[in-house]
């Protein structure tokens, strides 16, 4: 019940936030807005956009996964590389009357550029890296653990409904959240010897 409770609750967010709660308490009520709201959550959404690549025989060429090197760069967006999205890709083939942006799937990203051995070159290079953060996590740095610990989450769980540009760019945040957060400690570390030594 809880799990079904978060899909439903994703589609009152908005009138919990202005505080409509009449509107919230006729919608739980609907039998047809929580179908509605189980249908349309995002692991359907997902595995719809999955389902219509292959279906369509949906191919693109390599672009969207070429210009991920350029995550690599900070700022890449505003030095004028424009990365593109696997979204803007498929969403107006396979899902014109859509309004607004949905999600990505980054097993339909594999497979529309590269096939099933794009799929499968992908498996295995997302389960190495997945070893990898589990090998490196059961060590005994702390510091490491606390930088490497909030990648891991996104690249074993957020990962399914990004493309592969998104999921490097996350990790490029969280990895200058860190070297940044690691600067400041040791800069406030260094003031407070000093003020210590002077007093």
């Amino acid at each position: 019940m809880f799990g079904v409770s978060l899909f439903i609750i994703k589609h009152l967010l908005y009138a919990i936030k202005i505080g409509d709660y009449d509107r919230v308490l006729s919608s739980i009520s609907d039998s047809g807005f929580l179908l509605s709201s189980f249908i349309k959550s995002e692991s359907f959404i997902i595995q719809a956009i999955l389902n219509e690549v292959v279906i369509n025989q949906f191919k693109t060429g390599f672009d969207h996964i070429n210009y991920v090197v350029f995550q690599f760069i900070i700022f890449s967006n505003n030095l004028g590389v424009d990365v593109p999205s696997f979204n803007g890709y498929f969403q107006p083939a396979l899902f014109p009357d859509v309004g607004y942006g949905i999600a990505n799937n980054i097993w339909a990203q594999m497979w529309s550029a590269g096939g099933w051995g794009g799929v499968i070159v992908f498996l295995i290079f997302f389960l190495f890296v997945v070893s990898l953060f589990n090998k490196i996590l059961y060590g005994r740095s702390v510091l490491i653990q606390s930088a490497l610990a909030p990648m891991a989450c996104y690249w074993c769980f957020y990962i399914h409904r990004n493309d592969l540009g998104y999921a490097v760019n996350l990790e490029k945040r969280i990895l200058i959240l860190f070297f940044l957060s690691l600067f400041m400690v040791i800069v406030l570390k260094s003031l407070a010897l000093n003020i210590k030594k002077n007093s």
